[in-house]
């Protein structure tokens, strides 16, 4: 019922394995299936082999890794600087910036300014005050350890 008061926003490996859960066991799973020993057993190999599937992702620690992400990213200074023109070109509100500059690109994808590939038309262009890369290392997290390897917001995906 509240899940930003549980922590769930920073943990969306939760919902995935829940509803592969539901999934597996034909979305079928009742409250009080544990007491019938024919349904409890049809469901030991299924849960056997989805658990080992979820063993190498730690709640807790994807949880706090995302939060400590979102914290050092707002600490390092994510603000918007304009936008992607109708000619493929920034216009930033505030002039040229020194530092890396981040717009959709039209694969969907979020990418730096700075590359040759072709950015999405009316993208917002946002200003990162340090390098994904440094983030990552002040948040603690690690791009590819399998907790944090699908769950990662696009700016921190290589």
């Amino acid at each position: 019922m509240q899940p930003d008061a549980w922590g769930l926003s920073f943990c969306p490996a939760v919902s995935y394995h829940a509803s592969q859960l539901l999934t597996a066991l034909g979305n079928n799973l009742q409250s009080g299936d544990w007491f019938v020993s024919e349904k409890a057993s049809s469901y030991n190999t299924p849960l056997a082999q989805l658990f080992a599937s979820f063993s190498n992702v730690s709640y807790m620690k994807q949880a706090s890794g995302l939060f400590a992400v979102a914290k050092a990213t707002s600490t390092a200074g994510l603000s918007y600087a304009g936008y992607i023109g109708l000619d493929g070109k920034p216009n930033l509100s505030g002039g040229p910036s020194s530092r890396d500059l981040w717009a959709l690109g039209i694969d969907g994808q979020l990418k730096s300014v700075s590359t040759p590939s072709p950015l999405m038309l009316l993208s917002p262009v946002f200003l990162l005050g340090q390098a994904p890369s440094q983030i990552l290392t002040n948040a603690v997290v690690d791009a590819s350890d399998p907790c944090f390897a699908a769950v990662l917001p696009p700016l921190f995906k290589n």
